[in-house]
Formats: structure tokens, C-alpha cells, sequence
């Protein structure tokens, strides 16, 4: 079970390491950028002393030069020291949308970490097998057309002169993936909002509810108070009894306050409100 969504990623950006897409990290989330940067400069080297060298001067002095290849060349070298150059970029963005991916899950959302992790595991396969296929129909082409064995030296310049094209494929699927994770999420996001407004609005119309109700309950107390203070001094007109609350000044209690009735005031109020 994938828990964190740079694991979940690992593989893609594991073997776009080893194609200089990436840095190194060993163990998981601990850079090693002198390392990758070795690493580039030598297989780079050695790929330019043993083939790119030779390949492209003869290409320019035949003037058969292919343009296609050298746009795709050019392409490969800039996605490489982009890839290193930014790098601290896409850990920032990874971390960001794993932060996101807590939230959600929070929020009863939950993460598809395994799915995206056999996604990338059907990526790759995918396209070690475009590799293989590309490599082994050049070998094929050239065994009928010239009925010639081909050797190990020439598979690896069938190789070099494809590799641009193999490593802008894998940079191309390394950011798309990165790219769906982030439309994923705002997908996500703007359903979280969408439910937030509606519990925020059904929360408003609750406590418009619950101060309508307060309301209510306050007047009811009020009518009940005057109700009260009506049959008492109604009592005390009929019998001008000494213990009715309108005999005298009364003091009430209730708690820690104390409120004092005046009897001549009280008089007037019930007078007014007594049919």
C-alpha cells in the first residue's frame, strides 16, 4: 500500500534518473545532485566520443543532414539540464500536492496512490517496449534488405541515434503524469469547494432558524412574565391580600442578580395591559 505520493512515484522518476531527467535519490527523498551530475557528464561523454561526434560531422559534410534529428537532439540536451535545474522545483510541487492529497483525505477523500503507482509501473513496460519494438524492426529491416548479420556495435548506434527521441518520449510521460496529478487535484478541490458552500449555506440557514426560534422563545417568556403579573394584581384588587406580589416594593432574587419591582410603576404596566 503506496502512502505517500513521492513512492507512488518512484519508478518513473527512478528510471528517468538513469535517462538524466532527474536526480538521484538514495534513500528515497535525500538528493544526490553531485552524483547525478557525474553520472550525466560521463554517459554524455561517452556517447559523444564514441558516435554523436563522428555521426554529425559526417551528416553536415555530406549535407544530407536530417534537420528532424538535430531539432530532437537539441530538444533532449535542454530537457536534461532543465530537468536538473528545476528539480528542487518539482519537489516543492510534489510535496504540495501531497499536502493537498492529506487534506482530501481529511476531508473523506480518498488516495489513489496503488492505482497511480501500477500506472506508472504500465508506463514504463510501455515504453521499454517501444524501445524494444523500434530496435528490433530496424534490425529486421536491415537483415532483409542488405541479408547482412547485424552486431552488437551496430544496435548500440541504432540506439544512440534514437536516444534523443526515447528520452523526450520518457520527459514528455514524466510530465504529463506530474501534470494529470495536478488537474486531478484541482478537479478534487473544486469539489471540496462546491460541498463546503453548500454546508456553509445549510449552516447559515440553520442559525437563521435557530435565532427565529430565539426570538420566539424570548416573547413567549415575555407574554408568560405579563400573564403572571396580570392575575396577581387582579388578585390583589379583588382581595387586597398583604402576601400579593403588588402590596409592596418586592425584591426578587435569581442567582447573583437582583431586581427591585416598584409597585406604582408596576401598577401603571398592568393597568394598561389588564382587560
Amino acid at each position: 500500500m503506496m502512502k505517500t505520493l513521492q513512492k507512488a512515484l518512484a519508478p518513473l522518476l527512478i528510471i528517468g534518473s538513469f535517462f538524466s531527467l532527474g536526480i538521484f535519490e538514495y534513500p528515497l527523498g535525500r538528493p544526490r545532485p553531485y552524483f547525478s551530475c557525474l553520472y550525466t557528464l560521463t554517459t554524455w561523454s561517452c556517447f559523444s566520443y564514441s558516435f554523436y561526434y563522428s555521426y554529425y560531422i559526417e551528416e553536415w559534410k555530406n549535407k544530407v543532414s536530417n534537420y528532424i534529428e538535430i531539432i530532437t537532439f537539441t530538444t533532449s540536451i535542454t530537457s536534461i539540464f532543465l530537468s536538473h535545474f528545476h528539480f528542487e522545483e518539482l519537489r516543492m510541487c510534489l510535496h504540495e500536492l501531497s499536502v493537498v492529497d492529506d487534506t482530501l483525505e481529511a476531508l473523506s477523500m480518498p488516495k489513489e496512490y496503488q492505482r497511480l503507482h501500477n500506472w506508472t509501473i504500465r508506463i514504463i513496460i510501455g515504453w521499454i517496449f517501444y524501445i524494444f519494438f523500434i530496435l528490433l524492426s530496424i534490425t529486421f529491416g536491415w537483415k532483409i534488405n542488405h541479408n547482412k548479420p547485424m552486431y552488437f556495435v551496430d544496435i548500440y548506434r541504432i540506439f544512440l541515434v534514437h536516444y534523443p527521441t526515447f528520452i523526450n518520449i520518457l520527459s514528455a510521460l514524466i510530465w504529463g503524469t506530474i501534470l494529470g496529478l495536478v488537474y486531478r487535484v484541482s478537479k478534487n478541490n473544486c469539489k471540496i469547494f462546491h460541498a463546503l458552500i453548500k454546508r456553509t449555506e445549510l449552516i447559515r440557514k440553520v442559525m437563521c432558524h435557530f435565532e427565529i426560534f430565539a426570538v420566539i422563545n424570548k416573547i413567549l417568556r415575555l407574554k408568560i412574565v405579563e400573564l403572571v403579573l396580570i392575575k396577581h394584581y387582579q388578585f390583589y384588587r379583588k382581595t387586597s391580600d398583604k402576601n400579593c406580589l403588588f402590596s409592596s416594593h418586592r425584591v426578587l432574587t435569581r442567582g447573583d442578580s437582583r431586581v427591585t419591582l416598584d409597585l406604582n410603576e408596576t401598577w401603571r404596566n398592568c393597568r394598561v395591559c389588564s382587560p
